[in-house]
């Protein structure tokens, strides 16, 4: 949320929090919702303790795969302007909202989506994890769909790059990791005017699905999903 603000350290601290569940899968939605309950709370102690990091925040954006082997499904989340995207059959979807000034303008009506990329208070969020007494992140549970490829990130891409030049990277790019160092590797050619943090999840594999047509389902009955994942994180400075 700016380096002014100690948004280093809080989202460290957010990234420490998810740490502790480790490799294995979580049982239920809930354990994601306890996590990022944990890591507000924890910004906000350290905050309230030092004058020097008063109201630091992060925004943040994840995708957890939940439940028994065989039943699994994601849990895709956020708050503020981080992203989640869907990338299949060529076609890019945003399926995160994001939670900024600019986007309730779009929602009310007031704001074309053309005009909202330029807006001079595009970088307004109005959630962010710390900040308010009370966190209140968006979950969507989806089915696990084979083949599917998943793009999270931060406003250092999608400020940077429009949903076409998205589109045609993780398009070229066949495995996560090479999708994912293609995006940095593109935004950082242009001015890059902000650091860059891309995740890219491909499932690789799973059988026996439902109907994948109908996007979000809770569980799926069929083997557990290889899956395959890359970060790359490269600041500017």
């Amino acid at each position: 949320m700016g380096g002014h603000r100690r948004g280093d350290v809080a989202s460290s601290i957010i990234v420490e929090a998810f740490s502790s569940i480790g490799s294995q899968n979580p049982g239920d939605a809930d354990v994601v919702q306890r996590v990022l309950q944990t890591a507000h709370d924890d910004i906000r102690a350290r905050a309230g303790a030092s004058q020097r990091e008063r109201e630091m925040g992060s925004t943040a954006v994840g995708a957890v795969l939940v439940g028994a082997p065989g039943a699994e499904h994601w849990v895709v989340f956020n708050v503020g302007d981080s992203r989640a995207y869907r990338f299949s059959e060529q076609r890019l979807e945003q399926i995160s909202t994001d939670h900024s000034l600019v986007q309730e303008l779009v929602s009310a009506g007031r704001l074309h989506e053309d005009a909202a990329r330029d807006h001079p208070d595009r970088h307004v969020i109005t959630r962010a994890v710390g900040i308010d007494d009370r966190l209140t992140p968006d979950f969507m549970v989806r089915q696990v769909v084979p083949g599917e490829r998943f793009l999270l990130c931060s406003d250092g891409l999608h400020d940077e790059l429009s949903d076409q030049q998205i589109a045609t990277v993780l398009e070229l790019y066949g495995d996560a990791p090479s999708a994912a160092q293609a995006l940095v590797d593109t935004v950082l050619a242009g001015p890059a005017n902000d650091n860059v943090t891309v995740v890219v999840i491909d499932v690789l594999d799973a059988s026996d699905n439902d109907d994948p047509s109908t996007g979000d389902v809770p569980i799926h009955d069929g083997e557990s999903p290889e899956r395959e994942a890359q970060m790359i994180e490269v600041p500017k400075w």
